[in-house]
């Protein structure tokens, strides 16, 4: 792993989370992280979410990811499975063993969606697969879905 990016992303992350942490509190539909390093798909991804009225935010590494997630709690994490510092599956276990994000679903948006795959997915903690490349027409509505399955199973 190269840390010669980090001061980049840490400065980034800083002034990000300075300039939107208050604007995500009282969120109309929700916060989505999109968490992908191929910026045509946050872009498209951001576009789907903003035009229905959720908010959103993104990181384009698990560094900057970690950061966001230690002063945000989104309502549904999307994320891509490899990622230029790490695995997006391994993320997803952290997320797991942190109280504070355990109840979180994280949905895997790859476009390796073989049954095997599926299956690794499930073990660290997914709540679901979603495959790139993305179908707008399905997508904001199978977002909803998880974050649907989430009220009802919330404490």
């Amino acid at each position: 792993m190269s840390w010669s990016a980090e001061p980049r992303s840490v400065r980034f992350a800083a002034n990000h989370l300075l300039c939107t942490l208050d604007e995500h509190l009282m969120s109309a539909k929700g916060l989505v992280l999109v968490i992908d390093d191929d910026p045509s798909t946050q872009r498209l991804v951001e576009r789907l979410l903003l035009d229905e009225g959720y908010d959103v935010e993104a990181a384009d590494t698990i560094f900057v990811a970690r950061q966001l997630l230690m002063q945000v709690t989104p309502d549904v994490i999307l994320m891509d499975v490899e990622l230029p510092d790490g695995n997006g599956l391994e993320l997803t276990a952290w997320i797991k063993r942190n109280r504070r994000t355990e109840l979180i679903p994280v949905i895997v948006l790859t476009s390796h969606t073989s049954l095997e795959n599926r299956v690794a997915a499930r073990e660290a903690g997914c709540s679901g697969v979603m495959s790139k490349p993305i179908e707008p027409g399905r997508f904001v509505k199978r977002v909803e879905e998880y974050l649907a399955a989430r009220k009802w199973s919330s404490p």
